[in-house]
């Protein structure tokens, strides 16, 4: 069965005509070259049905890089069917997907769980045909659904939810091996994606519910990877060789909803609407980066521990992180960017924070832009080590910290800084647990007393709150020259631990 598939899969490797047919056994090798390039161990029975192929239930087996651990799951059985130069894929409308959680090898008893999916169908259609960048594959239909329907832990039934649910989808995907790497590229549309999950209930100390919607998806994938799959002993050859992945997805709208309660008690809820969602997500050899954003978002949040009670809203929402993941002796870049426009409350949240008839809401921006070089200690995916680094000291040493912008903005004040930070984690003295370090910073504040007075207009603040901070602002910064409103600190911090603003040394 292994050497006719394998010649099967040989479809993916060779140039093809668009026009040229593509056999059921063909259509069977692009489902298992794709299941051993993502590392899955595979079993199933294939059976000539006259000129169809129906394959038996599909045996998954993912091991965990780093952990005596794996997991089992049973997919429903295609059947292939040949129509006009293509093959038709049917799968069943509705199945059971069993799956497990066990450790392998000397794990000992570990980590075991088990349970079941149902996978629900309606009016999915599947066809596969040659194309002239590798094979195609295109998913269309009505509804798509996954559902855990049991979930046990340690042997014990254990209250879980997941529900995954796609629906008016359009998917066309496409697989090509050429040098013994496997090419996939997907790209989808979907009127929605629903995606529900928690766990615990009302018996269990605590627990936890929540949706993700969103409306109007568009979305493409790309993948490469290794024909016989990733190794955690090959990642740094892999990812120089050139293995990567990269998702990117736009949303015309969104519904985030979450619950958390203890002990039967609903302590927190939160709900945020978004407009104009953009996501991207990338893995390659300089590392993992992730950005998200929104062109407007409408947030509710209670928390009775908290005691907060919070209606709020921006008109943007951006953050992009870029992070190395493989261990390397060499620093490497890291990032961080967010950014916030538009920030109002609510006329019943702002009454909570500024308990004053005379003050108008107000909007506030805020954005910070940071970054530097770090020594990754230990590889993201080593799982072993990265749990053993929980009872020890971290993966990652700091080498240095770059604040390129701080920029806060609330009525007519603003804040903008900038700084950098260099670790020297050699030298014996350490300043209050951080490393010895050279460092400066900038920062300026425009406005600060026009705002002081306005919130003593209007009650917020009395004269001699105002003044005490009028004091502070006096020991730390000195005035811009030529500016009615504005102040200055030039922090310098010495690998000694002096530390000096304004030239005024003050440790």
């Amino acid at each position: 069965m292994r050497r006719r598939l394998a010649l099967a899969a040989a479809v993916l490797c060779a140039p093809q005509a668009a026009s040229a047919e593509l056999t059921p056994d063909e259509a069977w090798g692009v489902w298992t070259a794709q299941f051993e390039a993502l590392g899955l161990e595979w079993e199933a029975e294939a059976v000539p049905e006259g000129d169809a192929l129906a394959v038996g239930p599909i045996f998954l087996t993912m091991r965990f890089p780093g952990l005596p651990l794996k997991m089992n799951l049973q997919l429903p059985g295609p059947r292939f069917v040949p129509d006009a130069g293509e093959v038709e894929v049917q799968l069943p409308a509705s199945d059971t997907m069993p799956f497990s959680l066990s450790p392998t090898g000397d794990g000992g008893p570990g980590f075991a769980a088990s349970g079941a999916l149902a996978w629900r169908m309606e009016d999915v259609r599947v066809r596969m045909r040659e194309a002239g960048d590798g094979v195609e594959t295109r998913w269309s239909g009505a509804r798509f659904e996954i559902d855990m329907t049991e979930y046990g832990f340690r042997g014990r039934p254990f209250p879980a939810e997941y529900r995954y649910v796609q629906s008016r989808f359009d998917i066309t995907q496409t697989s090509r091996i050429a040098d013994g790497w496997l090419h996939f590229t997907r790209r989808g549309e979907a009127g929605q994606v629903v995606i529900d999950y928690g766990y615990g209930d009302g018996t269990t100390p605590q627990g936890l519910a929540g949706t993700l919607k969103r409306d109007e998806v568009e979305s493409l994938t790309e993948l490469r990877l290794p024909r016989d799959g990733p190794s955690l002993d090959r990642l740094p050859e892999l990812a120089e060789a050139g293995m990567m992945l990269r998702h990117e997805a736009v949303a015309a709208a969104g519904l985030d909803e979450d619950e958390e309660w203890v002990a039967g008690d609903l302590i927190a809820t939160g709900e945020t609407r978004w407009v104009n969602i953009t996501a991207l997500f990338t893995l390659a050899g300089e590392g993992a980066r992730v950005v998200s954003g929104s062109d407007g978002a409408v947030m509710q949040l209670t928390d009775k521990a908290l005691g907060l009670d919070v209606d709020l809203e921006a008109a943007r929402v951006l953050l992009d992180l870029a992070m190395p993941v493989l261990r390397k002796v060499e620093p490497q870049d890291y990032a961080l960017r967010f950014e916030l426009d538009g920030l109002t409350l609510s006329e019943d949240t702002w009454a909570q924070f500024f308990v004053a008839d005379g003050l108008a809401r107000q909007a506030a921006d805020l954005k910070v832009d940071l970054g530097g070089k770090a020594i990754l200690l230990e590889t993201v995916f080593d799982l072993a080590a990265l749990g053993r680094s929980f009872y020890g000291a971290l993966p990652v040493s700091i080498e240095t910290l770059d604040l390129k912008a701080l920029e806060a903005r609330f009525w007519d004040a603003e804040l903008t800084g900038r700084g950098a930070v260099e670790f020297d984690h050699a030298a014996p003295r350490m300043l209050d647990g951080f490393p010895a370090a050279k460092r400066d910073a900038r920062f300026e504040l425009v406005g600060a007393q026009d705002l002081l007075d306005r919130l003593i207009a209007v009650g917020v603040l009395t004269a001699e709150d105002a003044m005490s901070a009028r004091m502070m602002m006096g020991m730390f910064t000195a005035p811009v020259e030529g500016e009615t409103d504005a102040v200055r600190a030039e922090v310098e911090i010495g690998p000694d631990g002096q530390v000096t603003v304004n030239g005024q040394r003050l440790r």
